[in-house]
């Protein structure tokens, strides 16, 4: 019995060419392999990849741009300062820009049951700061300093955040403000309440 080889074997064994099912040989040659992306090339070769590439292109860019790409409205997680001396209740806030003032947002500090509601006013100090200014109608300290930077340390981004930053409340009546809460803002991939 003549055996019969095919063009893509050229009459030795080659990796490439396998029985059918029916028993004959295949004809297919191994396809080479596709020119990927620069982005998926680099995601490969990198550990962490595109993770990675997101934090050396946007570290120190604006808040503004880092937020809108998060997707609003953005939540602010508060974490109590060691130096403060009230008991502090577990809260965050969420912060929406307003569709007429591009330099007002909306905030929104939800506390337990309660909620307080206010616009303050965005600044742009330098590219990746940001304070927001503002007051709730509260007893005590009601107006606040909410300072935000996108250059964040590779820990801390390493943790999920794109945003951190620090919360100063107090009275600017009597000008005692103090630094309250340590600010984050998650990465888009590391919040769960998003889909």
């Amino acid at each position: 019995m003549k055996e019969t080889t095919d063009d893509c074997c050229g009459g030795g064994t080659v990796f490439g060419c396998f029985p059918d099912v029916s028993g004959k040989r295949n004809k297919k040659r191994l396809a080479e392999p596709e020119a990927k992306p620069e982005a998926q090339q680099n995601s490969q070769h990198s550990p962490g990849g595109s993770v990675q590439a997101f934090y050396r292109q946007n570290r120190g860019k604006s808040c503004r741009k880092i937020m809108r790409f998060n997707g609003y409205p953005n939540k602010v997680l508060l974490y109590p300062e060691e130096g403060w001396a009230r008991s502090a209740v577990s809260s965050y806030w969420t912060l929406t820009p307003t569709w007429w003032n591009c330099s007002k947002c909306k905030v929104v500090e939800v506390t337990g049951t309660r909620k307080y509601t206010t616009l303050a006013k965005m600044v742009d100090t330098d590219p990746g700061s940001l304070f927001i200014v503002g007051s709730f109608n509260k007893r005590t300290d009601p107006d606040f300093k909410l300072y935000l930077t996108s250059n964040v340390s590779t820990a801390d981004f390493n943790m999920g955040y794109s945003i951190t930053g620090s919360l100063e409340c107090g009275s600017t009546k009597n000008n005692s403000f103090q630094t309250t809460h340590f600010a984050v803002i998650r990465r888009r991939d590391f919040d769960t309440s998003r889909p």
